[in-house]
């Protein structure tokens, strides 16, 4: 599984802004009211959510959040481990209410 592979999976979705595009790191924006469409499509992929919206992180989700900006109670966080090492998804919803920005990220063991 990689980073591509996933991405080919979000194109079905609604995009609404790309950013970083790299084999280690993606970054995009969708719209906040297809966040149940998103939420579907990350747990077909990885798995349930391993720290939802709305929910306080545990110390596991902070870890890995940190080198990425942390993760706060409104923010959801995806990982799967896979032989080669590890993927991680968060949501980092905008305070305008209408975007929400996706990060992917390939973490190398």
């Amino acid at each position: 599984m990689t980073l591509k592979e996933i991405f080919e999976e979000c194109k079905k979705l609604q995009i609404c802004e790309r950013r970083d595009m790299t084999d280690e790191y993606m970054e995009f924006v969708f719209y906040t009211r297809d966040v149940a469409l998103w939420n579907a499509l990350f747990s077909n992929i990885l798995g349930p959510a391993v720290k939802a919206a709305g929910i306080k992180a545990s110390l596991d989700a902070t870890r890995l959040a940190g080198r990425f900006g942390g993760i706060w109670d409104n923010q959801t966080l995806y990982k799967k481990d896979i032989e080669s090492g590890m993927i991680m998804v968060m949501f980092w919803p905008w305070q305008d209410s209408k975007h929400t920005t996706a990060k992917l990220a390939y973490l190398k063991k």
